[in-house]
């Protein structure tokens, strides 16, 4: 039996060992506690972690979301800006370059061309005009004076929004697209819309800059195509020559073709009068071949090998040789027109607009021989971006529109031939130039030479071009570029045959017979361009321009006034209150004047005849210009009388002996109603005086006038005063007041309108002018009155609604009633009057039908009658032309008399 001690012993070692063991199970399940706690805490920690992942990721989505929809609505606010920006940009005005981009790419570069079946041959009749000799290249415009010039419009436009927004332009465009162009109809909307009206556009800023416009010495420049051709016809006397008679078909005029170019470019000078800058005319593409431009300017022998190929039976049989031929034959003939136009007209300057490319062109007018050409290609120049992204200043002026301006701009320095200076250089262009298919003298020893024979060094391009330009007010802060490339590039090759030949060309074969053949006098070559150099610096430099070359002696006193030149007409004393009193008395002084209304009217027609141009000046310039003449401000040297003459081209002549007749009709109305008829002159040659050099006044194109009708100063046109709102009277009150009284006096003006209504300070009325188309009251003739009921109802003489007597009816069918005589045998048995008539009695007989034709003259067949009852036919049976109605010739008129066409 054990020990208890061993028993207590083993027994407390064994509840040690138990205790042991349950410490020890607690330390383990401490410990597993412990871990499960730390992988509780561990995942609680792992799931927080991923909790706040989620809650980052979830935060970074919406920030992610967030971000696109500002993106989204950023790029919703730029495109709306972008779209705000872009529709204000087409709806706002545009600088400078802007607009010539939008001129260039959105008009120029729209013009489509009908195909050439389709087109118009645009075939030039250039017979008996003037060529030049020799073509050069106007290098001086290509290297320095357009870059000048456009330099002075970006100066003054700079970047200021002036012009046409890009939606207008756009609108344009669009409606140049629409419409192809195969003739110069087409060419010429096209030019107006895409080059005319944008150049007008950018220079009309400079013209409000007090700088310019004494640089310029002109306060606008505009195109014209509304300029009156007085070598032709006008529409009233083409109206009255194709009016039908009974038995007799309609016919057209038949004369010379127009003469007077497509376009003009008119200057407003300081003093507000205008003159002709330029010359233009408008060509179809294909004329003006784009594959063959550049070779056919380049070659300065063209116009003599072009007529030489002309005049030569010879033809080369290759079909790329005859191409060529036939297309410098057209370039040739295009350059022609121009400057037959340019010599006529007196300019210097003109261009061939084809849409499709430009030619400039300048003569030296003291050297007429030689053209001056710079052919620009604008599409080819430019380019074809039209994203502005390679936009340059250099391209922007190599667009049509800015080379043109820049043209117009140089234009400005030369002053039209006026005058006595242009009569000198037509006869100059008269004994130096020759007219198409008329080659030069030596030409064909100057083509058969190798090298050229060129016109002497003097007159070489780079010294007598006259753009020689350099201008006294140029900005310190502008600088001129210098450019020596050329502004046209390789050319494009367009096809050129058409069917249809409607050019308005067509019709222009020919000048006018009215320009002197005399080849006397040599001044013009005396005469130089004067360029504005330094010396118009030393001048003062705003002084308008004196017209260079031969100067007479202008009007240069204040107008008569109504009362002195009716006293001169009536006999009646003078007019103290006339500015010109003291030069009309005589010697010996008095009251009286010192000449009567006949040695007026002589010493008038001699001093006009001896020399037109002096102490006369034409008022054209100032828009006194009428419906068949041009207004003069005349002067009578010594005795200062001061007065108008309407000027006329002889087709006229009777027009203006009519109102002639209309101002004695109204003779106790003159110097009230109507201004004072001084009478009617000529400058041509007079009975018993020698030739007169002039040959009458020279207008521009070369008309000249030979009859003037001699009158008081009217005044102003009413319009124009009105719109100077320098009247305070009634002009509507006035205008009734006259136009009553003349109506009172039987007579119907016929064209009454304010450009015919002027208004007299001195009067303090209206006066009525230009009486050509008023028709009078008919007379009463005793021996008439027996047939006078049948004359109304037939309408020959009575009425307002008369008719004109037709050409080609004979004098019996005019004046002589059908059926009995009306002369018993009592009566005709006092005058001699043979049977047959002769030749020259017929010839006379036709004159008179010429004549009733011509001027309406039925109003005034009563008066021959009474004239015939005094004097009959001579014993060799010829009379007075007013006598010829008595002699009763109805029944002479043979088929072949009745049925001439005049």
């Amino acid at each position: 039996m054990a020990d208890p001690e061993e028993t207590l012993w083993l027994r407390q070692q064994l509840d040690q060992a138990r205790a042991r063991e349950k410490e020890a199970r607690a330390r383990e399940e401490a410990e597993r506690r412990e871990k499960e706690e730390a992988i509780a805490r561990e995942q609680a920690e792992r799931r927080e972690k991923e909790a706040e992942r989620r809650e980052k990721e979830e935060a970074i989505a919406r920030e992610q979301a967030e971000r696109r929809e500002k993106e989204a609505e950023r790029r919703e606010e730029e495109e709306a800006k972008a779209r705000e920006q872009a529709e204000r940009r087409k709806n706002q005005k545009t600088t400078l370059e802007e607009y010539l981009h939008n001129c260039h790419f959105r008009l120029y570069k729209q013009l489509r061309l009908a195909d050439t079946s389709k087109s118009s041959t645009g075939f030039t009749k250039v017979e008996g005009k003037y060529y030049p000799k020799w073509l050069r290249p106007w290098t001086s415009f290509m290297n320095t004076q357009r870059q000048y010039h456009f330099d002075a419009i970006g100066k003054v436009c700079g970047n200021r929004r002036l012009f046409h927004q890009e939606s207008t332009t756009e609108d344009l465009g669009a409606m140049i697209h629409r419409r192809r162009a195969g003739d110069e109809n087409a060419i010429a909307y096209f030019e107006e819309l895409a080059v005319e009206d944008p150049v007008w556009e950018i220079l009309r800023p400079l013209w409000e800059e007090e700088e310019i416009r004494k640089e310029y010495r002109c306060i606008e420049l505009g195109f014209s195509h509304n300029m009156r051709d007085s070598t032709q016809p006008s529409d009233g006397d083409l109206a009255r020559e194709e009016e039908p008679s009974e038995g007799h078909e309609r016919r057209r005029w038949t004369g010379p073709n127009k003469t007077k170019p497509n376009g003009t470019g008119v200057r407003t000078h300081l003093g507000g009068d205008e003159s002709l800058a330029f010359v233009y005319d408008y060509k179809v593409p294909h004329t003006v071949t784009l594959e063959y431009l550049k070779p056919a300017v380049a070659n300065e022998k063209l116009f003599m090998e072009v007529i030489e190929r002309a005049n030569s039976s010879t033809s080369r049989s290759d079909a790329e040789p005859r191409a060529q031929e036939k297309a410098e034959e057209q370039i040739a003939m295009a350059l022609t027109q121009v400057f037959d136009h340019m010599v006529r007209y007196g300019v210097a300057y003109g261009y061939i607009p084809t849409g499709k490319s430009l030619l400039l062109l300048h003569i030296d007018q003291s050297n007429p021989q030689t053209l001056y050409c710079h052919p620009c290609v604008p599409d080819e120049d430019v380019g074809e971006s039209s994203d502005g992204g390679d936009w340059t200043d250099d391209k922007v002026s190599y667009t049509a529109v800015a080379q043109l301006a820049s043209f117009c701009l140089l234009s400005l320095r030369s002053q039209a031939l006026r005058g006595a200076s242009l009569d000198a250089a037509s006869r100059e262009a008269e004994a130096t130039l020759r007219k198409w298919s008329e080659p030069y003298d030596g030409a064909a020893r100057l083509i058969g030479a190798e090298d050229t024979d060129s016109p002497p060094s003097e007159l070489s391009s780079e010294a007598t071009d006259g753009s020689e330009f350099i201008s006294h007010v140029v900005p310190a802060d502008r600088k001129v570029k210098l450019r020596s490339r050329s502004s046209c590039r390789a050319a494009m090759d367009f096809c050129k045959d058409g069917k249809d030949d409607n050019d308005d060309d067509d019709d222009d074969d020919g000048s006018d017979g009215d320009l002197s053949r005399s080849r006397a006098g040599t001044d013009a070559n005396k005469r130089k361009d004067r360029s504005w150099s330094s010396s118009s610096e030393n001048e003062g430099g705003d002084k308008e321009e004196e017209e260079s070359g031969i100067s007479e002696p202008a009007p240069t006193r204040q107008y008569c006034t109504q009362a002195c030149l009716l006293g001169l007409k009536r006999g009646q004393n003078l007019d103290d209150n006339c500015p010109n009193v003291l030069s009309h008395r005589t010697a010996k002084g008095g009251s009286r004047h010192a000449i009567d209304l006949n040695e007026f009217a002589r010493l008038v027609g001699e001093q006009l005849r001896q020399n037109p141009y002096q102490y006369c000046e034409a008022l054209d310039g100032w828009g006194k210009v009428g419906a068949i003449g041009v207004l003069f401000k005349l002067q009578l040297a010594p005795y200062g009388y001061t007065f108008v003459g309407k000027g006329s081209l002889p087709r006229h002549l009777g027009l203006l002996q009519h109102e002639g007749h209309v101002y004695a009709w109204l003779d106790k109305l003159q110097g009230e109603a109507v201004p004072v008829h001084l009478g009617l002159v000529r400058l041509d040659k007079h009975q018993g005086e020698a030739v007169p050099v002039h040959q009458g006044y020279i207008l521009p194109g070369g008309a000249r006038i030979l009859c003037m009708m001699l009158m008081s100063w009217g005044g102003e046109t009413v319009d124009t005063v009105m719109a100077g709102g320098a009247v305070t009277i009634d002009l509507q009150a006035e205008i009734r007041r006259s136009s009553q009284d003349v109506w009172a006096k039987g007579v119907d003006h016929g064209d009454e309108r304010d450009a015919n209504r002027l208004w007299n300070d001195e009067r303090r009325r209206v006066m009525l002018v230009d009486f050509e188309r008023a028709t009078l009251p008919r007379l009463k003739h005793k021996q008439l009155s027996k047939v006078s009921k049948k004359r109304k109802r037939q309408g020959d003489l009575g009425g307002h609604d008369r008719k004109r007597f037709p050409l080609g009816h004979s004098l019996d069918l005019a004046i002589m009633p059908r059926g009995p005589h009306p002369y018993d045998r009592q009566s005709m048995s006092q005058y001699h009057a043979p049977n047959p008539p002769s030749p020259r009695l017929l010839a006379i007989h036709h004159a008179i039908a010429h004549i009733l034709y011509l001027s309406a003259a039925g109003d005034y067949i009563d008066d021959i009658l009474r004239d015939a009852e005094e004097l009959g036919a001579r014993e060799d049976g010829s009379t007075e032309l007013g006598h010829l109605a008595r002699l009763g010739l109805h029944g002479w008129s043979t088929g072949e008399v009745r049925g001439r066409r005049y």
